[in-house]
């Protein structure tokens, strides 16, 4: 029996549609937040991958301007 063949987005095999996430990030305010983490979730959510409800939970010892560091 032959099966059908899932479909492809991008490098991304994607077999069932996302469902709502919540991602919680601890150490938001660090260098690697900012320039690892932050830039995939937001590809995530471009390419499709990352469902539109999902949220996002951030953790960090100071918020005194973390919204303008993280886009900066």
């Amino acid at each position: 029996m032959m099966m059908d063949r899932p479909e492809w987005l991008g490098d991304f095999c994607v077999e069932t549609a996302p469902t709502p996430a919540v991602v919680v990030l601890f150490g938001a305010g660090g260098d690697l937040a900012k320039r690892k983490l932050f830039p995939s979730l937001y590809q995530l959510f471009c390419a499709g991958l990352l469902h539109r409800d999902s949220r996002i939970a951030c953790c960090l010892r100071s918020g005194e301007g973390f919204r303008e560091k993280i886009r900066a």
